[in-house]
């Protein structure tokens, strides 16, 4: 054996220190041939075999469970050299290429979304015998099979979520190498053995630093869930969620009710609310209720919240998420358009919030969370039927926060940005939007997720803003509008 690590030192080193020599192509199929005579075994050391490579990638759920340190030591303790790593949120085009032995199968667009649904991080690491040992050590495809000790023994939960990827022989390690690492998508190289000790660290601090929260773009629960908050923050409460059937709205109501809380939706369309309880409840094991209601009408409200008080016997957050919304010019905008707009978003919050306060939050508090939108701050094309309603909700939001603060009832806004997988989002463009530049106001450079407006407003309806500052959570940052700090929260 010391001969075998001496032959494979002697390869690796060579005449150039602690780095890695580069073999000219003539010389990578000589033979190093070391002979033990007292134990008759023969030795043979390639230099292409030490230098083989393969390609590690980290997929969403493993980079969202942050394990990408742990994976990381694996393969350090084992003695393999990191020479590449990048953490990036991959194209489908991408995708498609590497996964296209896969195109033809069922179960493809449901690779891409779960691909898609946030970073990976994709490593090239080097070694003898690379390919055949990762392969081992990861484990097999499907965790329930998979052995212990292995990555997916010890960190898979599922055969679609098993944390990991692996290049499963030198010719599929080389061609996805190539595919990853191109001028286009430029890896963090480590050149010096030193820097080796501390890359598990900087994996993990890179994992930490860019990792956003889990989310789906569609109407659908999450397969994954990181809490940031106690699970039961919102243990046994009721929240009451206006236009939770969909979007930035259903997440809010999943978020709520994965930290404890029941809840009821209520919009008009009653088809796709009993859809959207019953992924709710099956995903959350918390009760969803489902009540149609028009919040332009205060007499449907009064309806609904008698139901949910007679189901829940008590309120505790109420969330006016309903809004209308849609693209047009002023010039083109008809005076029926406009009011509808208006009624929808601004009486429609403020005849939910009387109707609660009425019947629940005078004799009992609450909290409410009115969903805005940082439309009016700034002024936009297209947009002033919207900008206005928010505006006036705003307002609505100070007052009534001045006026229901003696009865124990907070009152704060949130202000989404731009935010991926809504139909707003889509309609400015969508990710095509984010590398145009179209966010270069906002200080990530980026749109945000669902998820993380869900986590402003779980802050906002617990506890863990029982006495913050009247009263509005800006999700874009108050450099886009510095008149918008003093006396509100950012």
């Amino acid at each position: 054996m010391m001969l075998f690590q001496r032959c494979l030192r002697h390869l690796v080193i060579g005449q150039c220190g602690s780095k890695l020599c580069s073999v000219p192509v003539r010389t990578a199929a000589k033979i190093n041939h070391y002979q033990n005579s007292n134990f008759g075994f023969s030795y043979y050391c390639t230099t292409s075999e030490v230098r083989e490579r393969t390609l590690i990638a980290v997929k969403p759920d493993g980079v969202q469970r942050r394990l990408v340190g742990q994976i990381v030591q694996r393969f350090e303790k084992r003695g393999f050299k990191l020479v590449g790593l990048k953490m990036l949120k991959a194209p489908e085009d991408l995708l498609s290429q590497h996964y296209l032995n896969l195109q033809k199968k069922a179960f493809f667009p449901q690779v891409l979304c779960y691909m898609t649904s946030g970073p990976v991080v994709v490593m090239v690491w080097e070694g003898y015998n690379v390919v055949r040992s990762s392969r081992v050590m990861v484990g097999k495809t499907n965790p329930a099979e998979a052995d212990p000790g292995t990555v997916r023994g010890d960190f898979g939960i599922h055969v679609s979520r098993n944390v990991v990827h692996a290049s499963d022989s030198v010719e599929g390690a080389q061609r996805e190498i190539q595919l990853w690492h191109n001028p286009g998508r430029t890896y963090t190289t480590f050149e010096d053995q030193s820097s080796l000790g501390i890359s598990a660290r900087m994996a993990e601090e890179q994992t930490k630093i860019f990792e956003l929260p889990e989310d789906v773009e569609t109407d659908d629960c999450m397969t994954t869930y990181t809490y940031i908050y106690s699970p039961d923050l919102l243990r046994d409460h009721v929240a009451f969620i206006t236009g939770g059937g969909s979007g930035i709205g259903f997440r809010i109501t999943e978020v709520l009710m994965r930290h404890g809380c029941d809840t009821v939706i209520a919009s008009r369309n009653l088809e796709r609310l009993t859809e959207a309880a019953k992924k709710l409840s099956d995903a959350t094991g918390r009760r969803c209720l489902a009540q149609s209601m028009d919040v332009r009408q205060p007499e449907t409200i009064f309806t609904a919240v008698e139901e949910t008080l007679k189901e829940f016997g008590r309120i505790d957050i109420l969330i006016n998420n309903a809004a209308g919304n849609f693209l047009c010019p002023a010039t083109s905008l008809s005076f029926n358009a406009f009011k509808t707009v208006m009624e929808i978003d601004t009486m429609g919050t403020f005849n939910t919030s009387k109707v609660v306060f009425e019947k629940w939050f005078k004799d009992h508090g609450g909290s409410i969370v009115n969903i805005s939108a940082t439309l009016g701050y700034k002024g936009q094309a297209l947009q002033v039927h919207a900008g206005s309603a928010k505006a006036a909700n705003d307002a609505m939001t100070k007052h009534l926060a001045v006026e229901w603060g003696p009865s124990g009832v907070r009152v704060n806004t949130l202000a989404p940005g731009p935010i991926s997988g809504t139909e707003g989002f889509r309609r400015l463009g969508g990710m095509s939007a984010e590398s145009s530049g179209a966010f270069q106001t906002i200080p990530l450079q980026r749109a945000g997720n669902k998820t993380e407006m869900a986590h402003g407003v779980l802050f906002l309806a617990s506890r863990a803003s029982s006495y913050p500052p009247p009263n509005l959570l800006n999700s874009e940052s108050p450099v886009s509008h510095p008149s918008q700090i003093t006396g509100h929260l950012h």
